[in-house]
């Protein structure tokens, strides 16, 4: 049932106005684990045939365990059909902070949410023709109320709290049983939604995950921030497998491998002396010494990820979370944390909220890890950029969604040749990030911008147009490969 919910105040007592059926339920068989399509740096020969595996709870962690043996095809030995995919469109809640200024952009974002409930938290309620246009797009509006006042603002601008405290007012109202994984972005985040379904179709909802691998980071250790900087500490699923691991052909990181666990955690990433002597990263590079102490990062010391460190997943990237990670912590105890500490980003209070309440840190898909030319979060091709004032001290490295057009266009036939790597990248894609105050100028490099005499700011327009051939583009690519069910190697030499 969707409907509009009234004004939400900042007192714990988040009133639930709105309420949500459980969706009915999906087929649990095992996701086959064996992958096809394009893996550049992988031999091309004939491989064994791999062992499905499965996760077994053991306390707070699970343990891969092998199960029946599979084909690469995904079937087991003996058996004439695909296991079936665990999980749909109908698991998915898509939740996003909004502001009626930009209401195009959520209505564009219909094209690529079709058949996802929706969560949005706007800053002030909407209207009558809002409220009828939600109920036909399985969306649900709430409100949760900005804070005005310069010298009470959790973050450097109005919207901030609602954005960081986005997934949490979400779960408060449409709580984790009722959906199994959440996209969770900005209203200008394009999902790729076959694409997500085929990741998630290899992990577990009711293993906590907080998924992403575009993350804000030092380079160097100290020097410009970056996003995505492959040097973040993250982890790997616990039962990722991958022959380009197993032979230490994984370069863009320094030598080092993140460790594979479930869930992730702040101590499972770091680990050594914390009393400040020389703390040392589980993979062993030392970044976090006395002479850096700016970027010490201490499991329990809620001053590890927020801005200033810079060490937090990117919010226009988005990010995936599974339902068990949401059950981790109340919202009383996330908004009353959110009130307690020092301003910061949206990005970087999510980000924080998960590190210190849920004990979570973010977990790679995996596919890119050992491949450079594979980004799954807001995949870029023009390498780092400053792209205004507002960026100076960072360089971004995604935010192209002209450079993922162009390439579906090749891929489509309609322009020039996608070689094997561009195959790969459409395939492995996840999300990217349209960057709308920056699309009109993209856009007018590239073509004049649709209806130029409609109302609005032109940065909306060339967004909202960039969002639907997105999504008209991908939709066409997704047909024309529907037979790739599953992309991740998984199988071993």
């Amino acid at each position: 049932m969707v409907q509009v919910a009234g004004v939400l105040g900042l007192s714990s007592a988040l009133l639930l106005l709105l309420h949500a059926t459980a969706l009915s339920g999906v087929s649990e068989a095992k996701p086959a684990h064996s992958r096809a399509g394009l893996q550049k740096g992988l031999r091309s020969a004939s491989r064994q045939r791999p062992s499905d595996q499965k996760l077994v709870q053991q306390g707070d962690t699970w343990q891969a365990q092998a199960t029946t043996e599979q084909t690469l095809d995904g079937s087991s030995a003996g058996s004439e059909q695909q296991a079936a995919p665990r999980y749909t469109r109908a698991d998915i809640l898509s939740v996003m902070p909004a502001d009626l200024s930009r209401m195009s952009l959520v209505e564009a974002s219909r094209s690529w949410r079709k058949g996802v409930r929706t969560y949005i938290i706007a800053d002030k309620p909407v209207s009558e023709d809002v409220a009828a246009k939600a109920k036909l797009n399985r969306e649900t509006w709430d409100v949760y109320t900005d804070i005005q006042k310069s010298e009470d603002m959790i973050g450097p601008r109005a919207g901030d709290l609602r954005a960081g405290l986005g997934p949490f007012i979400a779960n408060n109202t449409l709580p984790a049983d009722s959906w199994k994984w959440m996209l969770y972005g900005d209203d200008d985040t394009v999902f790729f939604m076959d694409n997500v379904l085929k990741l998630l179709n290899e992990l577990d909802h009711n293993v906590p995950y907080f998924i992403s691998d575009c993350i804000w980071w030092p380079m160097n250790g100290n020097g410009t921030k970056l996003h995505p900087n492959r040097e973040a500490p993250r982890c790997l699923p616990c039962d990722y497998r991958d022959p380009l691991l197993d032979t230490g052909g994984c370069p863009g990181h320094s030598g080092w491998i993140a460790p594979k666990a479930c869930p992730c955690t702040p101590s499972t990433i770091f680990q050594g002396d914390w009393d400040y002597g020389e703390p040392a990263m589980a993979d062993g590079r030392g970044l976090f010494d006395r002479e850096n102490s700016k970027f010490i990062i201490r499991p329990g010391d809620w001053n590890s990820p927020y801005q200033g460190w810079w060490y937090m997943i990117h919010g226009g990237a988005g990010a995936i979370i599974s339902s068990a990670a949401m059950k981790r912590a109340s919202f009383k105890d996330v908004e009353d944390f959110s009130l307690s500490i020092p301003p910061q980003s949206g990005d970087s209070l999510t980000h924080k909220i998960f590190w210190q309440i849920m004990d979570l840190a973010p977990t790679d898909p995996g596919y890119g890890f050992c491949r450079p030319h594979i980004q799954m979060f807001d995949l870029g091709f023009k390498g780092p950029r400053t792209r205004g004032p507002e960026d100076t001290g960072t360089l971004d490295q995604g935010a192209d969604p002209l450079g993922v057009i162009e390439r579906l266009q090749r891929a489509l036939g309609a322009t020039g040749k996608c070689d094997a790597e561009c195959e790969d990248q459409l395939s492995h894609m996840i999300s990217t990030h349209i960057r709308s105050r920056y699309a009109a100028i993209d856009l007018r490099q590239k073509e004049p911008i649709a209806d130029p005499n409609e109302d609005g700011p032109p940065q909306y327009k060339a967004a909202v147009q960039v969002i639907e051939q997105l999504s008209q583009l991908y939709e066409q690519y997704s047909s024309k490969h529907a037979d790739r069910a599953h992309y991740v190697p998984l199988w071993t030499d």
